[in-house]
């Protein structure tokens, strides 16, 4: 049988920041880019995760009164039978609700739900809804090396606590953090990211590439502490050809404690392309680093 090559994932298209969703027994992945028709966002669906359709448009920046390009790093959550889509636009955060996972959405608020902040922190938006039914949304990628959470209200398009900070990085030595995301195992939080910068190429020492690192809680909103003595969960691997994976989502398949993991990496150059591989853990609850593959993974619900 011939192995599955990642590299033809979505298609073969363009896609960067991928959100791996599972919705009414079919997978969904939202990008940045992704084969967009114009400025905003789209959708890929797939039953087995292998064979990916491509849904079209979701959500057009041109019916989204305040944005200003750069449609940037998508999240969604569904909750009651709405589907609230985060999205990234000018350097601001907004949301958009919908009835199907596909949309079309609407902008929610007419404005966006997080301001435009001169950090340019206002970026990747990412959606956590704890057991306790409290939703979180976390955001940021600032100059000054901080990432914030902030408490939702029922409703998932306002507010109800103060913007936490809640990591915050030795800019001395982690350059460049974005695309935070929440996963929970065991009563525990899983707060992972990406650092460094993904255009960075393989001239560089593998360690300085893009990235995705990890820090565990017991708190929705920390305080997170990082296991010096464990690997980053990706990292470049150039005997593979993997270089700059990273700006991922975590997925749990329902009823199993089996984790998939969605990110972009690159060749070297500056076309970033999906991939998917399963996400594990030791006996200490610390998740191992990921060893990309091009076999991917198959599953069907």
């Amino acid at each position: 049988m011939t192995p599955f090559n990642q590299k033809h994932l979505l298609n073969g298209v363009s896609a960067a920041d991928p959100t791996l969703k599972l919705f009414n027994g079919r997978f969904y992945i939202y990008p940045t880019d992704g084969g967009v028709t114009e400025p905003g966002f789209c959708a890929w669906s797939s039953e087995d995760l292998r064979v990916w359709k491509p849904e079209g448009m979701i959500l057009r920046l041109r019916d989204v009164a305040w944005a200003k390009g750069d449609a940037w790093a998508p999240d969604m959550v569904e909750r009651n039978g709405v589907y609230y889509f985060y999205f990234c636009s000018g350097s601001a955060i907004g949301v958009a609700t919908a009835r199907t996972p596909t949309g079309p959405f609407k902008d929610a608020l007419g404005r966006p739900l997080v301001p435009f902040e001169k950090d340019m922190s206002s970026i990747d938006p990412m959606a956590f809804i704890d057991d306790d039914g409290q939703a979180w949304l976390y955001w940021g990628a600032t100059f000054d090396g901080r990432l914030f959470v902030r408490k939702l209200n029922a409703d998932m398009v306002s507010f109800g606590g103060e913007k936490i900070v809640v990591y915050a990085y030795d800019t001395t030595s982690y350059y460049h953090c974005e695309g935070a995301f929440v996963f929970k195992r065991n009563g525990l939080y899983y707060f992972t990211w990406s650092e460094y910068n993904w255009t960075t190429l393989p001239n560089m020492k593998e360690d300085l590439s893009y990235r995705v690192n990890f820090a565990v809680a017991s708190s929705p909103t920390g305080p997170f502490v990082r296991e010096p003595s464990r690997l980053p969960l990706l990292s470049t691997n150039m005997a593979q050809g993997f270089v700059g994976p990273g700006h991922h989502s975590v997925l749990r398949l329902p009823g199993t404690d089996k984790h998939l993991i969605a990110y972009h990496y690159h060749n070297g150059d500056t076309v970033r392309r999906v991939a998917i591989d399963r996400l594990q853990f030791g006996a200490d609850g610390l998740p191992w680093a990921v060893n990309p593959t091009r076999r991917g993974v198959s599953i069907k619900i």
